[in-house]
């Protein structure tokens, strides 16, 4: 059985450090991410700043007073800071590790679920002002480990935060290569657009074509989908429009679109194309979703798209061969965001998992 000491015993809370000269490095919330990132440390003056900030140096440890639940709760170990000292928002708690202690083992205790939960529940004050007060980590116990059970910890849970970042970075560059693949359709003008490719306005290509209404009460059994302006809502046993087709808001929530393989019901809220104009019906969803049609909002009580609004808005098409090369590239590459995706999720419980083990003693190291 380890011995329990209390969290306090591992830090220094909020401790004193001299900041000299007219500017220092500042850390604000919205510098630190969620899952624990440093995204930022800014130079601000002195003059700039308000008064009662936190002071940290390097290898001090970020943790949040207000929402420091796992799903939003922000904390930072800095590190690399050139600088003596800096200014953190007020915010901050600063935590510096004491002699014998990791710096890196106090980050993943502050990180961990169970640490922020604890840490939730201690919260005081009223409602909108609560903050985690600095009785919380002299109540808060853990396990004692010493300075080599430590040191085999960060390493394994850093393992995994490397692998974290890694997933994070690659799927950050095919997001910006997804961009850029669909950077002409979002930019019609003739001198940006390729020069086989036609321009002109979007209704001298496509059709928009108001849906159609039908109540739940109209509605029967069936596995036909009634899209409306939020996507598919229901379905009814008898299309209205034989697939494929694409489909977006009118009345509602505008801007989304959707493509449907087979045979649907547009409902009354939506707009669907009733021509094509022998372009590839998952190009012409592409398009659509990159023009932003919430910008014609007719600025009503409700927002609603009229298609007269949208049929003049130019646009540039290229022809249908290199259409499909486009939806297969996009495909192919939103298949590999989805796939990074799911690492990312897979590798966020497997650091979720390791942290309760570990920290906890439940496994050995």
């Amino acid at each position: 059985m380890r011995d329990v000491i209390e969290f306090s015993q591992l830090v220094e809370i909020n401790p004193h450090t001299a900041v000299t000269g007219r500017s220092a490095p500042f850390i604000g919330m919205e510098d630190v991410s969620e899952d624990g990132r440093l995204l930022n440390i800014r130079r601000r003056s002195f003059s700039d700043l308000s008064s009662g900030l936190s002071t940290f140096r390097d290898d001090d440890i970020l943790f949040a007073k207000i929402t420091p639940c796992m799903e939003n709760g922000k904390g930072a170990h800095v590190v690399g800071m050139k600088s003596d000292a800096g200014l953190g928002s007020t915010e901050f708690h600063v935590l510096r590790a004491r002699r014998d202690v990791i710096p890196r083992y106090v980050f993943h205790w502050t990180q961990s679920k169970r640490f922020r939960r604890a840490a939730e529940a201690m919260m005081t004050g009223s409602a909108g002002q609560r903050r985690v007060p600095v009785e919380f980590f002299h109540r808060y116990t853990i396990p004692q480990f010493n300075f080599e059970e430590q040191q085999r910890i960060v390493e394994i849970l850093d393992a995994v935060d490397t692998r974290l970042a890694r997933t994070r970075e690659v799927l950050l560059g095919l997001e910006r290569v997804l961009e850029g693949l669909m950077g002409s359709l979002a930019d019609p003008r003739p001198e940006y657009a390729p020069r086989s490719w036609k321009v002109g306005p979007l209704g001298s290509f496509i059709q928009l074509q108001r849906g159609f209404d039908i109540t739940v009460a109209e509605q029967r059994e069936g596995d036909v989908p009634v899209v409306s302006s939020s996507g598919i809502t229901s379905y009814h046993d008898t299309p209205i429009v034989a697939g494929p087709g694409v489909v977006t808001g009118r009345k509602g929530k505008l801007g989304r679109v959707f493509y449907l393989d087979g045979p649907f019901w547009p409902h009354d809220t939506s707009l669907w194309v009733k021509r094509f104009g022998g372009n590839e019906p998952k190009f012409v969803a592409l398009l659509l979703s990159m023009l932003r049609l919430e910008r014609w909002d007719a600025a009503t009580s409700v927002p609603t798209l009229n298609r007269n609004s949208v049929h003049p808005v130019m646009v540039a098409i290229p022809d249908p061969v290199e259409q499909r090369r486009i939806i297969n590239a996009v495909e192919s590459m939103e298949g590999r965001i989805r796939s990074e995706r799911m690492e990312l999720s897979r590798v966020d419980a497997l650091r979720t998992g390791l942290m309760e083990d570990l920290l906890t003693g439940r496994v050995r190291v």
